[in-house]
């Protein structure tokens, strides 16, 4: 079983959504005489446990996988933006930015 909650969005999640939402458009688009109901609910669903089931099946470390990546991006970002120092002048920019606009507003 997965040590995170059910509360949490993971990468499974995620690929499950693409899927129930690819069949939906699919469905809409090829078949458009199906019962709304069954094109944009039921089978959707369907698909969607299907994909779950057979992900946590043939990939049960997919989601360390993914927060391993997640981390290491954000690592990657974080340390760049320390690196040129963008948080020390971005509030400046911004309120001269401000000042700007409502300035420009007046005319």
């Amino acid at each position: 079983m997965s040590d995170v909650g059910l509360d949490t969005f993971n990468t499974k999640y995620l690929i499950v959504l693409i899927a129930s939402l690819g069949t939906a458009f699919i469905l809409d688009t090829s078949a458009p005489n199906l019962p709304p109901i069954v094109k944009a609910l039921i089978i959707p669903i369907i698909v969607g446990y299907i994909t779950l089931q057979l992900l946590n099946w043939l990939f049960p470390h997919l989601d360390t996988k993914g927060r391993n990546i997640i981390s290491y991006l954000d690592d990657k970002a974080s340390s760049s933006i320390n690196t040129t120092n963008y948080v020390q002048v971005l509030p400046l920019f911004l309120v001269v930015l401000g000042l700007f606009l409502f300035v420009l507003s007046k005319f």
